[in-house]
This record gives structure tokens, sequence and C-alpha cells, in this order.
């Protein structure tokens, strides 16, 4: 039995009922079965009992609703280090429903779901006291805790080794809901790949994986938005990594349509999916109406203003060019409501660099040899001016004005960013859109950062 993580912990528990003369719960003796390998069904179990440490009330409580079918013939493909990984993590969420309760009881609902395409989400809510709308974004970042008069101890820091743990097995990300004074809800998933089922565990070399579907795509990133969940910060990595995985690229980039909006709509020319997904996510649970956004430079690419104005944010438009500028207007104009256009502000070449605060600011294809910085401003700096505290900086690279590793080692203050995403984008066929409005197809690169203060 020196295989299983929790064998230990287990013994010690069932040892404890034992010595108080209470019945010993033939939960306890499920876990000590020989029999049972790295399963998920297993593996679920054990991170219940873990959490028993806090309250054994939680084991009767969490394991009484819980359904299981089928898991015990599912095999976590990793072994030990996953089982061992997913045993800490609902362990941590599992005891926070009580730890973060609203009185001596807790109302603990721990689900896994089977999902279509062959992976497994995993749920952990409560009726607790539920987390400040503020903190959200920041839960699981570095060294954040949620201070709150009404908590005994620090709430959210935990949740840095659970992302840590995601991360490290490539699950993931983390999605939460929260509501102060109404609980909380917390959901991950393992991927079809990293799942095995039938025949035997994964010493026996025989199991196969789990049918894969496209692990969810675009339908569960976007399921889960529209059903208020967010991914902090901290995790966004994650989401945006099975984003770039996962969702086609958008339609060959087009510049000046002369469409209607219904026809653009229709055709899809205009829908980047992508994109509309990556604002979602770095909304971080505010509403889009609330949202002020940046684009420099778009040129007379229309798509990034076009999406951003079609779910519903603010925008404001820096294009040095005059004649770029007044091209995508023109065009643009075509195809916006009237609402959407009331939202949108166009700078004149001579604001551009006069302060624009914003929650979101958009570089497409940055040319640092045209910028007119101050002298000994850094590129980084000048780059991320107009984000505020708490707001993102989304850099979308490429080789097409000579300054790729320049902009692709940027180098940032970490007292004030954290670096959220940082990788290649896949090279896709020429002249389609990447993640950002680009006319290039090769040497893409993305970053994501987030200002601290």
């Amino acid at each position: 039995l020196s295989h299983r993580p929790q064998f230990l912990q287990v013994m010690g528990l069932a040892a404890g009922d034992l010595r108080d003369g209470s019945p010993l719960d033939a939960f306890y003796l499920q876990q000590l079965d020989p029999r049972n390998g790295f399963t998920v069904g297993q593996t679920v179990k054990e991170g219940v009992v873990m959490a028993a440490s806090e309250s054994p009330e939680l084991v009767s409580r969490v394991s009484k609703d819980l359904r299981l079918e089928g898991l015990d013939e599912i095999h976590l493909a990793q072994g030990s280090e996953a089982a061992r990984a997913l045993g800490d993590i609902l362990a941590n969420f599992v005891t926070n429903t009580w730890r973060y309760r609203r009185s001596d009881t807790v109302s603990a609902r721990l689900r896994v779901t089977r999902l279509p395409e062959g992976g497994l989400q995993f749920s952990v809510g409560d009726d607790g006291i539920g987390i400040e709308a503020d903190n959200l974004a920041s839960l699981g970042s570095h060294g954040f805790r949620e201070s709150r008069v009404d908590l005994s101890r620090s709430h959210g820091f935990g949740l840095a080794s659970v992302i840590a743990n995601l991360r490290r097995m490539g699950w993931g990300p983390l999605w939460v809901k929260s509501r102060a004074g109404e609980g909380s809800e917390f959901r991950f998933e393992i991927p079809g790949e990293h799942l095995l089922s039938g025949g035997e565990a994964p010493s026996g070399g025989t199991a196969g994986a789990v049918d894969r579907l496209g692990q969810g795509g675009p339908i569960r990133l976007e399921a889960n938005l529209e059903e208020g969940f967010l991914v902090p910060a901290a995790s966004l990595d994650l989401a945006i990594r099975r984003l770039i995985q996962e969702v086609p690229a958008g339609p060959s980039l087009r510049e000046n349509l002369g469409v209607s909006r219904p026809q653009s709509l229709q055709s899809g020319a205009l829908r980047h999916r992508r994109l509309e997904i990556l604002h979602r996510l770095l909304a971080v649970g505010r509403p889009m109406e609330q949202l002020k956004v940046l684009e420099n430079g778009p040129g007379p690419m229309l798509d990034a203003a076009f999406t951003v104005l079609r779910l519903g944010s603010n925008l404001r438009i820096k294009e040095p060019d005059g004649i770029m500028m007044r091209s995508h207007a023109r065009w643009l104009g075509k195809i916006v409501t009237e609402a959407e256009g009331a939202r949108i502000q166009y700078l004149a070449p001579e604001a551009v660099d006069l302060p624009s605060p914003a929650d979101i600011v958009y570089w497409g294809h940055p040319n640092p040899h045209e910028m007119i910085r101050p002298a000994g401003v850094p590129l980084g700096e000048y780059l991320g001016r107009d984000v505020r505290p708490g707001g993102f900086l989304v850099l979308q690279s490429d080789h097409y004005y000579g300054a790729f590793g320049e902009l692709r080692n940027l180098q940032m203050d970490p007292r004030v960013w954290e670096r959220v995403f940082d990788g290649a984008l896949p090279d896709v066929e020429s002249g389609s859109n990447a993640l950002l409005p680009t006319a290039q197809d090769i040497n893409l690169h993305l970053q994501v950062l987030r200002r601290r203060r």
C-alpha cells in the first residue's frame, strides 16, 4: 500500500475513530483496499478524507451526495504524481468550505462530471462567506491574501498551490464564481488525454486513452463564461494556452470591408472567436460595458475594434497616421450600430502620447522604430503607460518591423508588472488572424501582462 499518497493519513483517521470508541466508517476501509489503483474515483475519495483533518463532519457531508459511478474505471495517466496533485487540490477546496463557512454548519458540494469530449470537470461549491468581487481577479497571485474583518484567517492564499498543481499537471484552468455572503464555486478540468479507461491500470499498459473530441474547445470556455465564472489572473496562462491550442484561428484578414453588418456577421468575416474569448477572460468578471479599452495603431484593420464594440466595451483608438485613422473610421462606420459607434473615440495623431487610462490595452503589431517616446523611457514602460492598476497589456509582435527580438524579450519591472502569458503562437496560414489582427503568418509572439500598481 506504500504507493497510496494518503495511506498514513487514512490509517491515522481510522485509528482515531477506534480510540474514541466510534464505529469504523466503511468509507475508510474502501480507501485501504489494495486493489484500488490510481483511479479518479479512489483519488476523489482520498481528497475528501484529507479534508477530514479540518472537520470530520466534512467526510459524511461531502461524500453523502457524491456520485462516482464509472470513475473507478478511469485511471490517471500520470500515476502517483497525478493522484497526489488531484488529492491535494480537492482537499484544499473541501477544507475551505468548512474554514470559510457562515455558521457552525456547512453545505459543501463536490461534483465530478464526465464531459462529452472525454475530459472530467471537478466542481466544489458551498454557501459560505464568499469572496469580495474586487478580490476575485487576484486570487492565487503570489503573496495575495484577502484581508477582511469577518475572517479569523486570510482567505485565498492556498489557491496559489492549487494553481501550481494545475499548471504542473497540464490541467485547468481554475474557474471561480463567488458572491460575498452567498458562497463560492470552483471548477477545473482534467483533459481527456490525461485519462485512461478500460483494461488495466496504467502500470498494466493495456488501458487506452479516453476519447477526446477537441477537449471542449470554445464550447467549454464559452460555457463557463456564460455561467458567470471567471479565471483569476494567476490561472489565465492556462486558459490562454487552451484558447490558442483548441480554438481555430479566425477567417482571412480583410481590410476595408465593403459589406453590410449582417453580411459580415453571416459570412463570419469579422467573427474572431479567439479574440472574443480572450477579451471576455481579461474582463475577469467585470461587466463589458464598464471596460475601457485602448487599441494602438490598428491601421485600417477593423477586427479588434469591431470585436470589442460588439461585446459591449468602450474603445479608444490611437493611430498616429491620420490617413489610416480616417480609413479605419470610414469602414468601421459601415458595420457598427449607432450604439456601438457611440462607444468609440478616435484620438487625433497629435494626442497619441497623451495619457488614456484603460483596463485593457491592445498592441497588434507595434513598430518600436517609429515610436516617438521620451528620452530615457524604456520600451516596456512606454507600451504599458496607459494600463490602469489591475489592468492588462496585450502585446502581439511579429517580424515585420525588424524588432521581433526586442519585443519578444521585452523587459518589464516585476514590481509593477505580473507576466500572465509569454509564448510563441503557432504559425497560421498567410492572411489569417492569429489572435490580434495581423497580416503576418510566422514568428508571432504573444505577451499578456497585468499591472500590479
